[in-house]
């Protein structure tokens, strides 16, 4: 597969354990390539340094407060939402 056919994904989450998660259940796909991961509180730097076609973020306990918190700090591109609730 080109790399240019590839998901580029970021993944965002309140801690770098489920970060960690995350990027390893994403890296069993074909189609994807995380191009970075960041704690949620590091948002705006991590899209700032990379590009992605979707950023997979998780919430965490509070997703209410961390939306926004998020919205009112940084455009989005594509977003998957996780939520433990």
């Amino acid at each position: 597969m080109n790399a240019d056919d590839l998901v580029r994904v970021a993944i965002a989450a309140p801690s770098d354990l489920a970060c960690a998660h995350i990027e390893a259940l994403l890296a069993t796909s074909k189609d994807v390539c995380v191009v970075g991961a960041a704690a949620s509180t590091a948002l705006a730097d991590l899209l700032g340094r990379v590009n992605p076609d979707v950023l997979l973020l998780d919430l965490g306990a509070e997703p209410a407060q961390a939306l926004a918190h998020i919205a009112e700090r940084v455009a989005l591109p594509a977003t998957v939402l996780l939520a433990s609730n």
